[in-house]
């Protein structure tokens, strides 16, 4: 899925692009819950981070339906840090998928 959710994100118009000091895991789900209304039984929640060089990440932060592999809306989260709870979420891979 991982893949997917990648080569979907490559060509995805990203609706917002947020800076933050610190991402909390309470933030990502609240964006998740904001957008429920608009999905169906395909779509799964999912979060991809990219650590930076400076020290920083890069949290992509989106729904993708997996019946038609396509994205739905999508934002991008500049961080300084992951708070505790997301960091352990995301400790082993990049891809997170919340149901």
């Amino acid at each position: 899925m991982l893949e997917l959710i990648l080569a979907a994100l490559a060509t995805a118009v990203v609706d917002l692009v947020l800076t933050v000091a610190v991402l909390g895991f309470v933030a990502v789900v609240q964006w998740f819950l904001d957008v429920q209304a608009e999905l169906d039984d395909d779509d799964v929640a999912f979060t991809v981070t990219r650590a930076l060089d400076t020290g920083g990440y890069t949290v992509y932060q989106g729904i993708f339906n997996q019946g038609s592999d396509r994205l739905g809306p999508v934002r991008r989260v500049d961080a300084q840090r992951l708070d505790p709870a997301l960091a352990r979420a995301h400790a082993r891979e990049p891809l997170v998928v919340f149901a």
